[in-house]
């Protein structure tokens, strides 16, 4: 097989098929593929994570403008890009979440690149059980008279 013709150059045809090839194997390296969106709409930025955890702190603001959060104990930054949505999937801002809260987050290494408002795993659990609606007898509460159990 010949790759190059007479003057020394690859042809037209060998060419292109080494562009397609590299094109394929660059495009998911730089991120060129196809955008992400989530169930709200919103755009992924590419290579981000889902996370999930508790909201232990918010910086201070600097000129208006908060920079850093902390959530698990992990540092994160935040930028003007950020994505902030309450628990009903509304679009929102930091000022509205606050210190203990439960959130769903995507981060790009330590870069929060959107986060909502949820609840915890533990909260979801209906702690409702059923109790009984009359004063549980002790053996000591009941005795015996003319025949009859009687509390």
């Amino acid at each position: 097989m010949r790759c190059l013709n007479k003057g020394g150059f690859m042809s037209k045809r060998l060419m292109v098929n080494i562009f397609v090839v590299l094109l394929c194997l660059l495009v998911p390296v730089f991120g060129l593929a196809e955008p992400t969106y989530d169930d709200q709409g919103d755009l992924i930025r590419p290579n981000s994570e889902k996370h999930e955890g508790r909201l232990n702190g918010i910086g201070e603001a600097v000129r208006g403008v908060v920079s850093l959060i902390n959530i698990n104990d992990t540092n994160y930054k935040v930028d003007e890009d950020t994505i902030y949505r309450n628990g009903k999937g509304k679009r929102t801002s930091l000022a509205n979440f606050s210190k203990g809260m439960y959130v769903e987050y995507f981060a790009l290494e330590n870069l929060v690149t959107k986060m909502s408002m949820s609840v915890a795993p533990d909260e979801n659990v209906d702690d409702t059980e059923e109790k009984p609606s009359v004063k549980q007898q002790s053996a000591e509460d009941l005795r015996l008279e003319n025949g009859v159990w009687k509390n």
